[in-house]
């Protein structure tokens, strides 16, 4: 793995909160230790990191991620999500795969505010585009939720959005993230590419009206179909970011 690789990683931690403004990263042996890697190979990441302002260095102290890391995201109504999922739903059918009681890992427990310990139903998709893949889709439902729904055998049909709303679960809030990571043997078999290439990872937690979170959804497209267009415009009274 190149250093600049290595450096995406990292950068992919602190998009996605694994680790946060003020965090010390573990030392150059554990983390060359854990990709793999030469302490230099490590050393020349944390340069990339450091040029781009995200960690500060200290001989004596370690690495720790800069206060100012993280930016603001990007808010903006959700009737222009509702929009733009629309758009990428043209022409996409669905197939679902199956779903599960899985434990939540670190990121869905705290996506969804529950325990590492807590479980969840792990629910999977597949989204196609001419009968070929365009994303691999994993959503997952606090016990409260899944207990609403009425799961199929695969290959079903089996319209979720449709059955949370029908049971007065809607969103009012969805928080997206959008990253890269590079497809391991179980994406690659899913998405019909070959493992190491670039996948898309789009994560949206969705929150009713009372701000409770019910749905984690992590999105994995591949890179040569996936495409999302964002437009800033200059701020005036009939265009204003919502607080």
């Amino acid at each position: 793995m190149g250093y600049r690789r290595i450096a995406s990683t990292m950068q992919d931690w602190i998009r996605n909160g694994v680790v946060r403004p003020g965090d010390r990263l573990p030392t150059e042996l554990d983390l060359s230790d854990r990709f793999n890697v030469s302490r230099v190979t490590v050393r020349r990441a944390l340069d990339l990191l450091e040029n781009d302002a995200l960690v500060k260095r200290s001989r004596k102290r370690g690495t720790f991620i800069a206060k100012d890391a993280v930016l603001p995201p990007v808010v903006s109504p959700l009737s222009q999500h509702a929009r733009q999922i629309g758009e990428l739903s043209k022409g996409v059918s669905s197939r679902y795969l199956g779903s599960a009681s899985v434990a939540a890992d670190k990121m869905v427990a705290e996506g969804l505010d529950l325990s590492e310990s807590d479980s969840v139903r792990e629910i999977q998709f597949l989204r196609l585009v001419n009968q070929e893949p365009l994303a691999y889709v994993v959503i997952r439902l606090p016990p409260g939720i899944a207990d609403l729904i009425s799961f199929p055998k695969p290959e079903a049909a089996f319209p979720l959005v449709r059955m949370l709303t029908s049971r007065g679960v809607k969103a009012a809030r969805v928080k997206r993230a959008i990253g890269a990571q590079n497809a391991d043997l179980s994406l690659a078999e899913h998405l019909n590419i070959e493992p190491g290439a670039a996948v898309v990872r789009v994560t949206s937690i969705e929150s009713d009206a009372e701000q409770h979170p019910f749905k984690y959804t992590t999105s994995y497209f591949r890179a040569d179909i996936y495409e999302y267009d964002i437009e800033f415009i200059e701020d005036s009274d009939e265009y204003r970011r919502t607080p």
